[in-house]
């Protein structure tokens, strides 16, 4: 799910792409790695770090290679490919687990079998 990123801020020495959110929530739903790309969906790169303040962050997005960096420009709008939640798998029941060691048949268990 593409959800708009922030503009860039600026493009450092490095290559590194710093942005600006646009909304200090998206930070939150962030992860390093995610894929970053521009209007038309061009990959630009994958978010590698999050600086500055809580209140004022900065996302660094280090770009697939030099040439994607130099066609970037400032104040230029990216998005962010968010994947869809991974399903869990269900854990196993508690049922099964619970009759596990216990004696079956005629009482022949531990506790509470039959008296002769």
């Amino acid at each position: 799910m593409l959800k708009p990123l922030g503009k860039v801020h600026a493009i450092v020495q490095t290559g590194h792409i710093i942005v600006k959110p646009l909304d200090a929530d998206i930070v939150n739903e962030l992860k390093l790695g995610y894929i970053v790309v521009d209007m038309v969906k061009k990959r630009i790169g994958k978010v590698s770090d999050v600086i500055g303040n809580v209140k004022n962050p900065f996302i660094v997005v280090k770009p697939e290679n030099k040439d994607l960096a130099r066609s970037v420009s400032i104040d230029e709008l990216l998005y962010v490919d968010i994947p869809p939640p991974k399903r869990k798998a269900r854990p196993p029941s508690r049922r099964s687990k619970a009759r596990r060691g216990r004696g079956g048949g005629k009482g022949g268990g531990k506790r509470g079998g039959k008296r002769q």
